[in-house]
């Protein structure tokens, strides 16, 4: 992302663009972890794994 900044040329668009192409990667990263904890995970320790998961 900050590479991103600092090679495109500047304006209010190019910018725009930057964040919502960063916002849609930590969507999906976000989305795809906690699906991934779940499947790892046995149900009985769910609880404790997105805990632990959410304070790394």
């Amino acid at each position: 992302m900050v590479l991103a900044i600092a090679v495109l040329p500047a304006g209010l668009w190019m910018l725009a663009g930057v964040f919502v192409v960063g916002g849609t990667y930590v969507a999906i990263e976000e989305t795809l972890e906690d699906s991934l904890c779940a499947e790892l995970v046995p149900e009985e320790q769910h609880g404790m794994a997105f805990g632990v998961l959410a304070s790394v």
